[in-house]
């Protein structure tokens, strides 16, 4: 699937999607990832055929498909809402859209069953149930199996566990994603949860007022953000500002306020105003940041406990605030806030981000 040069104005003022272009690979779990009103929805229903764009085109299957209406263009839809019907059955749900294509009555039966144990709802058990008789899971599994009942080439999924709680969210993306894998078929999933994103995707597109900010898989994205935004946008980030002030030997000097930080230095020039972003787990805390290459005194200010580690707040002596995370291996672990602490990091583990 290809999209170019797409742009949707609504109203002649807002600019929902500007210009964006990019191509799926067939069978690809692609995610367009971004904040509340980023545009991806919008990005999603056009190439539904929900929304008619201002500008571009959109190819499927190397056919242009802008002009064609939702039910030919190869393509089925899971919205937020899920937008089941309660007055008909399980199997009246998942039956509808080859009713409309006027599917023969006896191939439907079977479609509907082979789609139900598709999505491990037995169609023996689940089929004659009111959509009200379901739990939340279930009701998304029936969704999921409407949209794939008519073997779309390409399915579009619109936040569609936003609604769950956590446990049940992460069990459906677990389930979603081996359900691609086995089916082959092409996904396009949106959400605002960088966790789900990184989770599921073999490709993410990260989306910011209506443009890609950048695309490539998981660890691409988060160890090597291209810009201010994806860094900050995906997990945290330590985000120092900061100007070169040499270069030799293949390593650079940039100069933060009163403190000198070694970085990278093949990209960047004397002279140039640089951001660096460095996640806090890369981070190191006491005598483990002894042997790095940038060494610092601070404060603690502030410790957050969440589970698996603790966040810590550092004040350095001379220089900005960063956020640490310290691994909790012990039970009861702790650093008291006013703790005298060393905090270090590896050139290597910071990213030069020029915009």
């Amino acid at each position: 699937m290809e999209i170019k040069g797409l742009t949707k104005i609504f109203d002649n003022t807002v600019n929902a999607v500007n210009d964006v272009s990019f191509g799926i690979e067939r069978g690809s779990f692609f995610t367009l990832l971004g904040p509340s009103g980023s545009g991806k929805s919008t990005i999603l229903r056009m190439i539904g055929g929900l929304e008619k764009p201002t500008k571009g085109k959109v190819f499927i299957g190397g056919r242009e498909v802008t002009a064609l209406p939702p039910y030919e263009r190869d393509t089925s839809m899971v919205f937020q809402s899920l937008a089941l019907f309660p007055h008909l059955t399980v199997a009246g749900n998942i039956a509808f859209g080859l009713r409309m294509r006027k599917v023969p009555k006896e191939a439907i039966q079977k479609r509907v069953d082979e789609a139900l144990d598709l999505v491990e709802l037995p169609h023996r058990k689940y089929g004659r149930r009111k959509i009200t008789q379901l739990s939340g899971g279930e009701r998304q599994r029936v969704a999921l199996a409407r949209a794939l009942v008519t073997e779309p080439r390409v399915l579009l999924l619109d936040e569609p566990f936003g609604a769950l709680d956590l446990k049940l969210r992460k069990q459906m993306q677990v389930e979603t994603k081996k359900l691609q894998a086995r089916l082959g078929i092409t996904f396009i999933f949106v959400t605002h949860d960088q966790e789900e994103a990184l989770t599921m995707s073999n490709v993410i597109g990260v989306i910011n007022k209506g443009r890609v900010e950048q695309m490539g898989n998981s660890k691409e994205i988060y160890e090597r953000p291209a810009t201010r935004f994806v860094a900050g946008f995906i997990g945290e980030a330590n985000i120092l500002k900061g100007t070169i002030d040499r270069v030799e030997d293949g390593s650079a000097f940039m100069k933060t306020g009163e403190v000198a930080v070694r970085v990278v230095g093949e990209t960047v020039v004397a002279g140039e105003e640089i951001f660096l972003s460095i996640r806090p787990e890369k981070v190191r805390i006491g005598t483990d940041a002894g042997a790095c290459e940038n060494v610092f005194e601070g404060t603690v200010l502030d410790e957050v406990y969440i589970g698996l580690a603790s966040r810590l707040t550092v004040q350095l002596d001379v220089g900005p605030k960063l956020v640490a995370n310290l691994q909790i291996s012990d039970i009861g672990h702790t650093v008291p806030v006013g703790t005298r602490i060393q905090v270090g990091w590896n050139s290597t583990n910071a990213v030069v981000i020029k915009t």
